[in-house]
């Protein structure tokens, strides 16, 4: 008789950490799509981030844009593609140019040529508000 309770108890142990391991990933899984959005992204609503402001024009030392693609209700638009215009002169990377779930794309900017110069960012054929500008200084 307590060898069928024990097996009882470890059967029902079994069962109760499986379904508290398959509820959790549920829950995980539901509350990553909490803070993403597939619907298109709104221009006024999305960031552009330049890091550092400033850097040397010797081919190597990178300036880097950071886009958040937002919808209207400031959610992250994911598995989106972001396209950059830029000068000539400049030499981009991309290191990311598909949003993350949180509407996050990267790009890593360097030049030989000293100057100012402006980034346009564009996605879904449209062209973000915000634009970048990248300074780069004599080495």
């Amino acid at each position: 008789m307590k060898k069928l309770i024990l097996i009882l108890a470890i059967f029902f142990a079994v069962v109760f950490l499986l379904g508290g391991i398959i509820y959790f990933q549920e829950v995980k899984r539901t509350s990553a799509n909490l803070f993403y959005s597939l619907e298109p992204f709104s221009s006024e609503n999305s960031y552009v981030f330049v890091s550092p402001l400033k850097a040397k024009a010797n081919g190597e030392e990178q300036i880097r844009i950071t886009i958040f693609l937002l919808n209207s209700q400031g959610i992250g638009v994911k598995n989106t593609k972001v396209e950059l215009r830029f000068d000539p002169e400049l030499t981009v990377t991309n290191t990311q140019d598909i949003t993350d779930p949180y509407g996050k794309a990267i790009f890593d900017v360097s030049t030989t040529t000293p100057g100012k110069y402006e980034v346009e960012i564009f996605s879904q054929g449209k062209k973000l508000q915000q634009t970048a500008v990248l300074e780069f200084i004599k080495d």
